[in-house]
């Protein structure tokens, strides 16, 4: 039960993050068009001080999509991680849960299979240095 609520939650982590990275691609391309719009507008409407105050808006505008730029990262990675401990957890609960299974099958666990792969090479290692 566990297990598909980590790999729903998973799953859902996706889609949130890649609506995110589309609403924030759509807010950037909304505030580049306003810019532009701004500055094709400003000039034959505005006096030499009212250039100046469009100006500082402009400026101000830039840094705010700066921001929302570097929020927006910090947010993915955030959740980029968030999803990589998720993936990690239900990788978890996953082997937990099939070990007794495999047991009752008589299956060899991962780390048997290593071990028996390790004594293996060494035995072959030592077989060959032995003088024949």
């Amino acid at each position: 039960m566990a297990t598909k609520k980590a790999a729903r939650t998973a799953a859902s982590s996706a889609q949130i993050l890649e609506s995110l990275q589309q609403n924030l691609r759509r807010l950037q391309e909304d505030a580049d068009a306003t810019l532009s719009r701004t500055r094709r507008r400003r000039a034959p409407r505005v006096g030499a001080e009212g250039q100046r105050t469009v100006e500082r808006l402009v400026g101000e505008a830039h840094r705010v999509r700066l921001d929302l730029q570097a929020r927006a990262v910090r947010t993915s990675k955030s959740l980029e991680v968030r999803a990589e401990r998720l993936v990690g957890a239900v990788e978890r609960e996953a082997r937990r849960r099939l070990a007794p299974l495999l047991k009752q099958l008589n299956l060899p666990t991962r780390e048997e299979v290593d071990g028996l792969t390790k004594r293996l090479a060494e035995l072959e290692r030592k077989i060959r240095k032995r003088p024949d």
